[in-house]
């Protein structure tokens, strides 16, 4: 009988950390590495020797699948321009990343939610620096010193960080304002020592009453679906002879669809008649509490909203429930 000779990486080995936060409720990520690779021809070149050459951007792209818990990671990444690291670690003592992924930005948002499940993140991150197994030694002080702040953020006590001295290391303002945001919202998160501190292990969990809704002046916590999708064009600009470039742009305006299922109470619905003349606008703001503390874990504002299309139902056997579809566009200032 034949035994097993390579070894297995558990779930519990992999943790995911994205721009310094440890992602919290990953239930599946995954990678792919475009090459773009092109053999090169010219006459004489003989029938042995093939020669293969990047032909353009070499991009990896990684989709991430995620429970909402403690707070929403991605959505500021999708509507702003900042570049993220990202690394996988067996844990957040040990420096040395299986798998990193550096200098990305992400271009598409997802979250759903129905009753009886806990909202699910769906993102994409097109990483245009380096991937893969890097060794610790070729990863650069900057992203050493990255490093260095997870293990201090999640392994020690922040009444001892010395953060100017793993600040030492950096050598651009870019990449000084990138550390120091890492810090800064770490050190935000910890101001009341909430449960969602990530050194306590503790968890926020979402859960069908602790969701509410807010539009104009009707209110409910008798939500029974929402999507929010995001879409953000962005344009990597590169300089001549870089591999890497030197910013993303954002390409405006950046579009938004939200829908949500909810009981329709005191809910007014509009008249058709309404629009396009008067175009249907709304105010709106979602709110994800914890189920058992009620502690905020995000909460998604929205202004100048499009009613794009209503559903009405009426049963016998439950109550009345309204489907809301809403678009906008997001412009830079």
């Amino acid at each position: 009988m034949e035994s097993l000779i390579n070894s297995r990486i558990t779930n519990k080995d992999q943790n995911l950390y994205v721009g310094g936060d440890r992602i919290v409720g990953v239930q599946s990520v995954s990678i792919n590495k475009n090459f773009n690779l092109g053999n090169l021809n010219y006459a004489g070149i003989g029938q042995k020797t093939v020669n293969y050459l990047p032909r353009g951007a070499q991009i990896s792209t990684v989709n991430i699948e995620s429970y909402l818990l403690n707070q929403d990671f991605f959505l500021n990444y999708v509507t702003g321009s900042e570049t993220v690291n990202s690394f996988i670690l067996k844990s957040s003592s040990d420096l040395d990343p299986p798998y990193s992924m550096l200098n990305g930005y992400l271009n598409s948002y997802s979250c759903q939610w129905a009753v009886g499940q806990i909202p699910r993140i769906s993102t994409s991150i097109n990483v245009l620096g380096n991937a893969g197994r890097i060794p610790t030694g070729s990863l650069g002080a900057e992203i050493i010193a990255e490093l260095q702040l997870i293990n201090t953020i999640y392994d020690g006590d922040s009444s001892n960080d010395d953060w100017g001295t793993i600040l030492g290391a950096v050598t651009t303002s870019q990449d000084w304002s990138y550390l120091t945001s890492i810090i800064t919202s770490y050190e935000d998160w910890n101001l009341g020592g909430g449960a969602s501190s990530p050194t306590t292990g503790q968890l926020l969990i979402p859960y069908d009453g602790s969701i509410s809704i807010n539009i104009d002046d009707f209110q409910t916590n008798r939500v029974q679906l929402f999507n929010i999708d995001i879409q953000s064009q962005k344009f990597p600009i590169y300089n001549m002879g870089a591999r890497q470039p030197s910013r993303v742009d954002i390409v405006y305006p950046i579009d938004v669809t939200c829908q949500f299922t909810f009981e329709v109470g005191n809910y007014e619905s509009p008249q058709i008649t309404d629009s396009p003349r008067y175009p249907i606008i709304e105010d709106l703001s979602l709110v994800v509490n914890d189920y058992k503390t009620d502690a905020n874990i995000v909460t998604y504002n929205f202004n100048n909203l499009n009613l794009m299309s209503e559903d009405y139902s009426i049963s016998a056997e439950g109550n009345n429930i309204v489907t809301v579809i809403y678009n906008t566009k997001m412009y830079g200032n």
